[in-house]
């Protein structure tokens, strides 16, 4: 019985070592995701106030 516990001791450590790895690469995904999600909208709102700042130049010109 000792036998298969050191035989499988390699095993389930290199279960545990692929399994860490996934759950980083994971949260380093959902980081990117959450960087990219930001930048966009970031940039929504600039193009929102710069298209209101026109807006209010155009009309304060033309009054």
């Amino acid at each position: 019985m000792l036998w298969l516990v050191s035989l499988s001791a390699p095993l389930i450590w290199e279960i545990l070592k692929q399994l860490a790895e996934m759950i980083y690469q994971s949260f380093e995904r959902k980081q990117e995701l959450v960087q990219q999600l930001w930048g966009e909208m970031r940039n929504q709102l600039l193009q929102q106030s710069g298209t209101g700042r026109t807006i209010m130049r155009n009309l304060s010109a033309s009054a």
